[in-house]
């Protein structure tokens, strides 16, 4: 089943409006685990019972440009995270804020560091030459415990367990929003992978792609991707897009083999040490 549109020149495919896509499927999603303050130039998400996971404590839509406008806003984000015995682990610039030499001083002096972020879209669906009939194939939401205990381990494997089992906390809360379709495959009753899509109008975020570090490279990935991408043909999105590091080239490379093409990159900048 293709996708109803595949055209380069669709005004969803900008660099732009691809960053912007792919920042507001994260921004949405973490509001079913964190409380939001908004201040003047961010919006500043919390998870206090979160407190060392990346994803549920930081500030977005940061719109402040040149020294004296970012100095005192990041004064004010730090002391309103400290206010609650936390840290800011990440800021994410508003869409088309590019902070310049100046400000990248400024934010190494607060102890944030540039990362860059590959976004990538949808070129043409390609389907994988053949598909494991041996997996069951169901939503996330309809596994239950099972996905829960399914995403610490995964998470586990990386990290020491509090920040596991804060991670994979996120993982279930996000099944709250029901723009959010989770897949997951079953291997013998066993959830071996994840990978779902985010729906923001005509326009989709793959979401939160993973396979168990014990069945990698079985082509288990690629048969929920195939999946997922026939549930993307049937809500008739016109544009699909992901984010992954630059630098992951298995990640890369899976996605290119479904038809996927770098479109852009983008920066975040990680607070020094978090996770």
């Amino acid at each position: 089943m293709e996708l109803p549109v595949i055209d380069n020149t669709h005004p969803d495919r900008s660099p732009d409006r691809l960053t912007r896509l792919v920042k507001t499927a994260e921004t949405e999603l973490a509001l079913t685990h964190c409380e939001t303050t908004d201040l003047s130039g961010a919006q500043l998400f919390v998870c206090p019972e979160r407190p060392r996971i990346y994803d549920a404590n930081f500030a977005a839509g940061i719109t402040a440009a040149g020294p004296e406008d970012l100095r005192p806003l990041l004064q004010e984000i730090t002391d309103h995270y400290r206010s609650l015995s936390l840290d800011c682990h990440r800021l994410i610039p508003a869409h088309q804020q590019q902070w310049d030499a100046d400000d990248q001083s400024v934010l190494s002096a607060h102890g944030y560091e540039a990362e860059e972020n590959l976004v990538m879209v949808m070129d043409r669906v390609i389907r994988p030459p053949s598909v494991r009939d041996d997996l069951q194939i169901l939503p996330a939401r309809a596994a239950g415990r099972q996905y829960r205990a399914y995403q610490t381990a995964v998470h586990g494997a990386l990290y020491a367990q509090e920040v596991a089992d804060g991670l994979a906390a996120c993982a279930v809360d996000v099944l709250d929003d029901s723009r959010l379709d989770m897949l997951v495959a079953r291997l013998n009753g066993q959830i071996v992978a994840a990978a779902g899509v985010m729906t923001l109008n005509q326009s989709g975020v793959i979401w939160d792609v993973s396979t168990h570090p014990e069945y990698r490279r079985q082509g288990i990935q690629r048969t929920l991707l195939a999946t997922l991408l026939d549930h993307c043909a049937r809500a008739q999105l016109l544009t699909l897009a992901l984010e992954t590091e630059p630098d992951n080239q298995p990640a890369i490379s899976l996605y290119e083999s479904i038809g996927m093409v770098p479109a852009c990159t983008y920066h975040v900048y990680r607070r020094a040490g978090s996770t």
